[in-house]
């Protein structure tokens, strides 16, 4: 069968063009739609925070005196990490981006607020600094997960770069892969309405585009997630989700 794309359409200038082209586009659509200007990456940081803060309680109270290093994947402007490092004072805090604003923005937040145990990095994770190696107690990757377009090199450098009897959290706000099943959840579906301008294009927006966003489902988060060699502590079917190695 002919392949249905041509050798252009595979280089990464025209993934990066559409991926431009659609979160341009998706944001001045919703943008119209609230029918107000709002900073929009403020906005939706700022609207996140109590639902993080309430699902990472249980395993900071837990591990609030065996954590001394911790890998922020996908920090952002670094909010949840500077908030980590207050949390555990006496650990290293890592937090990597790709998005140089994300950084510039987090470093002044650490400066503005006098942390000295942490530090950001722009970085991505699908090649992580060798001299990590099972460094880290605490990999965290928050509504970072499902975005990527191939979560392959990301998760097999964070299994290496964290320790044997360490914790891998990822937070995604998925409903149930089979869309039948969340018939009726209001919440999610607004959440899809997002995922379509922002997480899908993101999960799009280099090869091999996977293209899972929002859409990807529970279900399919927690198959790929065993399949690629960490155990899923208690229930497997909730946004936030703890993880360790297979084999220690």
């Amino acid at each position: 069968m002919a392949s249905l794309t041509s050798a252009a359409d595979e280089s990464p200038d025209v993934y990066e063009d559409r991926f431009n082209t659609i979160v341009y586009n998706g944001v001045v659509a919703l943008g119209i739609g609230l029918g107000q200007r709002v900073g929009l990456f403020k906005a939706l940081t700022d609207l996140s925070g109590p639902q993080t803060s309430q699902k990472l309680q249980t395993i900071l109270d837990y591990m609030k005196d065996k954590i001394r290093t911790v890998l922020d994947i996908g920090c952002g402007v670094g909010k949840l990490t500077a908030s980590i490092a207050n949390y555990f004072p006496d650990a290293k805090v890592v937090g990597i981006d790709v998005d140089s604003y994300a950084i510039e923005t987090a470093i002044k937040l650490k400066e503005d607020n006098h942390l000295t145990n942490v530090e950001f990095y722009l970085h991505g994770a699908d090649n992580l600094t060798e001299e990590w190696t099972k460094s880290f107690d605490w990999i965290i990757m928050f509504r970072v997960f499902h975005d990527l377009p191939n979560p392959d090199p990301c998760l097999r450098e964070s299994i290496r770069v964290m320790k044997d009897d360490g914790v891998m959290t990822f937070l995604d706000n998925l409903g149930h892969s089979n869309p039948k099943l969340n018939g009726g959840n209001k919440p999610l579906a607004a959440t899809l309405m997002v995922s379509c301008y922002m997480c899908l294009p993101c999960s799009l927006s280099a090869p091999p585009a996977v293209g899972n966003g929002i859409g990807w489902g529970l279900e399919n988060r927690a198959v790929y997630i065993r399949e690629n060699g960490l155990i899923i502590h208690d229930n497997e079917l909730v946004e936030c989700i703890h993880c360790s190695k297979a084999t220690l």
